[in-house]
């Protein structure tokens, strides 16, 4: 068996997640700052990565899927 690790920072994904396509329903939300203390606990690494855009009175969450 092969593991490969990377040290990814909140950082590194905000800035990949602005440069995705994504669905009309969200392109006049922000996205909210990473936390990755609040997401799902990804023990054998196939747990989507939750990314949360916000805006006026909307909250909208965006699963990023581990690819």
């Amino acid at each position: 068996m092969i593991s490969m690790w990377a040290l990814v920072s909140a950082g590194d994904v905000e800035a990949y997640a602005g440069t995705l396509v994504l669905p009309r329903y969200l392109a006049h939300l922000r996205l909210a700052a990473l936390c990755f203390a609040a997401q799902a606990a990804n023990c054998d690494g196939r747990e989507p990565l939750v990314l949360t855009y916000v805006g006026e009175g909307r909250r909208e969450e965006f699963s990023l899927a581990p690819e």
